[in-house]
């Protein structure tokens, strides 16, 4: 057994043991993702979002899994919730930024860039960079 596999088993066991362990539930979805097993990712990711309805980070989370798979419309939903849940989470302004940056919509895309770099405490180079590309925030 692997080290993800082993890491899978004791995160699988703290859900098991407490099922309030919100970060327990987080890494389980993350860990199948990492590891390749995307159904069981977004199924560990479902189960969390209906266990904690209202934690921004699932919905984050399960975007960023729709939108590394190319499902960029249940991705912008997944971020949407998430900023409706806490409009001050900086990473899902990143996410849809991202997604609309790769879709050419520059306006969209600088928008939320400048709201994600409003929000952080830990910019991203990249992130930096195209601003500056875009004509930076005003």
């Amino acid at each position: 057994m692997g080290e993800q596999e082993l890491a899978l088993a004791d995160y699988q066991q703290a859900v098991a043991m407490n099922d309030n362990f919100f970060h327990a539930y987080r890494m389980v979805a993350q860990t199948y993702f990492e590891m390749g097993d995307t159904e069981a990712a977004l199924e560990a990711a479902d189960g969390m979002i209906a266990h904690f309805p209202d934690r921004a980070r699932g919905y984050y989370l399960r975007g960023w899994m729709y939108d590394s798979l190319g499902e960029e419309q249940a991705a912008i939903e997944d971020y949407h919730r998430a900023l409706e849940l806490n409009p001050a989470y900086d990473y899902p302004y990143w996410g849809l930024a991202i997604i609309y940056d790769r879709n050419n919509d520059d306006a969209q895309a600088l928008s939320h860039y400048c709201r994600y770099l409003e929000l952080t405490i830990d910019p991203n180079a990249y992130v930096l960079a195209r601003v500056d590309e875009l004509g930076g925030c005003r």
